[in-house]
């Protein structure tokens, strides 16, 4: 008789995907008490003893949500400078871009996960935290020394500026989000306002 034929195997990738899809889920609905690898593992359509290959216990699994979130930061689509483009052209859409992340749902949910949990696991939080900000700044930075590098604008501190611009632009709205504020971004004349203040008090102010 020819060998039974069960259901295909799942590529390592993909079961890690579905883990760390079904933990995200999990965790932001039940936090870190409430979740448990079989709860996960249900979810997932996957046994514990795979989460613990390919991931870890429950402790791992919850910094793997948390990176996994984080790393989201590396597929927002940046605009891309030009030449022959204006620098507030590249601000407006860099705006834009930071809003629409800095409000988007998954993000502030992961945000209120690792606040929820910074009192039982605060180092684990504190360097999920820094790690998505310095994923984050290194971003804009590299725009701002695109901009740079085709003379649109002079920018001497790209990376002091990166942070000065997110400031700006965006402030405590990411904060007051995760704190479950219903918050809006900044209506356009706002926006342009935030933007001249970059210019015209960081960057024109360097010349």
């Amino acid at each position: 008789m020819p060998p039974r034929r069960g259901r295909p195997r799942l590529d390592e990738d993909v079961q890690r995907r579905r883990i760390l899809d079904a933990a995200t889920r999990i965790f932001t609905q039940r936090h870190f008490s409430g979740t448990s690898l079989d709860l996960v593992a249900r979810e997932a359509g996957v046994t514990k003893r795979t989460i613990y290959a390919l991931v870890g216990d429950k402790t791992a699994l919850f910094r793997a949500v948390c990176d996994y979130g984080e790393a989201s930061v590396a597929r927002i689509q940046f605009p891309e400078v030009a030449a022959g483009m204006t620098l507030r052209d590249i601000l407006t859409t860099l705006a834009h871009t930071l809003l629409t992340h800095a409000l988007e749902p998954s993000r502030v949910a992961l945000a209120r996960l690792v606040m929820r949990e910074r009192a039982k696991l605060p180092e684990l939080a504190t360097q999920v935290l820094e790690l998505g900000s310095d994923r984050f700044y290194a971003q804009i930075e590299a725009l701002f020394e695109a901009t740079v590098a085709l003379g649109i604008a002079e920018i001497p501190d790209t990376a002091l500026a990166a942070i000065i611009f997110y400031d700006i632009v965006v402030g405590n709205l990411s904060f007051r989000a995760t704190i479950g504020f219903d918050v809006q971004p900044f209506p356009a004349p706002e926006l342009q306002r935030r933007i001249t203040v970059f210019i015209r008090g960081y960057v024109e102010a360097e010349d």
